[in-house]
């Protein structure tokens, strides 16, 4: 629904406390006239409420249609604010930055996003509250994909402690597998990480991973609980809560435990379905 859609239904819901079934009538009357469109300004929603206000105020009288038509007004402010908000769009240059800045901060605290939204926003001159929630979104983007790329190495040294020497076919599978996961990743990307750590261990040995936690890994510790309240609770003393603010807890967080902790049971039985699974029993 357009901001114009809504207003003019808000016209309609005003208009029916006293004139019933005919204000649908009326505010059809005034778009003939005046109609508007997902590309009106402000002056227009203004041309348009003045001519409410004169077709009501001959049922009305002049101050009960100025009453009426005052909330129209403050209703159009509203969402021509809010339409700002939206559409005011962020230019390449704060996108590049917001890249920078979360390659050197993975998982920065709720006070560091706000403060560096601000910072973006004086110095391109754009809308704060656009360039945080576009912050955030770069974050949980960044972090879906941090999480993938690390489950996606952990599965290939697996894959390959299991198949050393994998044939086309196993690739494929194993493929064809961490989709079942619903992991962020390209192909090519997954085929080439699985030749150079099959190389890297031909000539090496195996490379073992470095325990030093990273913050990554202490947000995966806390979302893989199953209980969403401890998980709010944990995300807050970290001050990273804004991941889940803007959402429902049945939206964002299993997005983020399905990348970490499949659940087991619909793995086994999708795999056994597929015949793939020996790519998850032990060998």
């Amino acid at each position: 629904m357009t901001i114009a859609e809504e207003f003019m239904n808000y016209c309609i819901q005003v208009l029916e406390a006293d004139f019933g079934q005919l204000s649908g009538n009326i505010v059809k009357g005034v778009r003939v006239k005046k109609n508007l469109t997902e590309k009106s300004e402000m002056i227009d929603f203004q041309k348009f409420i003045d001519m409410m206000e004169v077709n009501i105020s001959v049922f009305s009288g002049k101050y009960k249609a100025a009453e009426i038509c005052n909330k129209s007004r403050a209703k159009a402010i509203e969402l021509m604010e809010k339409q700002k908000i939206i559409e005011i769009p962020m230019s390449a240059d704060i996108e590049w930055e917001m890249n920078a800045f979360l390659a050197k901060n993975s998982l920065p605290t709720e006070g560091d996003v706000t403060d560096y939204a601000k910072y973006l926003a004086l110095k391109y001159k754009g809308n704060s509250k656009t360039v945080e929630k576009g912050l955030i979104e770069n974050i949980r983007n960044y972090v879906k994909m941090a999480i993938s790329s690390k489950k996606i190495n952990e599965e290939i040294s697996n894959f390959l402690d299991r198949f050393p020497h994998p044939f086309e076919k196993d690739v494929s599978d194993f493929i064809n597998y961490i989709r079942l996961e619903k992991l962020i990743f390209q192909e090519d990307y997954v085929k080439e990480a699985i030749e150079k750590e099959r190389l890297y261990r031909k000539f090496h040995g195996e490379q073992l991973p470095e325990e030093t936690a990273t913050e990554l890994d202490q947000f995966i510790d806390i979302i893989k609980t199953k209980d969403k309240r401890d998980i709010s609770k944990t995300m807050k003393q970290h001050e990273i809560s804004y991941l889940i603010k803007d959402d429902t807890p049945d939206d964002i967080l299993p997005d983020f435990a399905n990348l970490t902790l499949p659940d087991e049971s619909d793995m086994k039985s999708t795999l056994e379905g597929m015949g793939l699974k020996h790519l998850i029993m032990k060998q």
